[in-house]
């Protein structure tokens, strides 16, 4: 019984971690949509694999202050990078 309510409780967490990548992955593509359209369809490949909550809040947070588009480009580059070093 205990065993299967922890791995209930496990599951329950996994999907809230989900649903939080999600929600911050959606945030971090409308702030790029909105300030660099043009590397919209990069960022979307880019962003779908970050699985770390930090980072995608971090991109977020930079993406609002970067002023050209090759700099969000390369934040996006630098994040992947330091995702696959994680």
């Amino acid at each position: 019984m205990k065993e299967g309510r922890a791995e209930g409780l496990e599951k329950g967490r996994q999907e809230a971690l989900q649903r939080e990548l999600q929600r911050q992955r959606e945030a971090l593509l409308d702030v790029i949509r909105a300030r660099f359209p043009k590397i919209v369809r990069q960022a979307k490949k880019q962003v779908a694999s970050i699985e770390d909550t930090s980072i995608l809040l971090h991109l977020i947070i930079k993406m609002t202050t970067v002023p050209t588009a090759e700099e969000a480009s390369q934040l996006l580059l630098d994040a992947n990078g330091d995702e696959e070093q994680s």
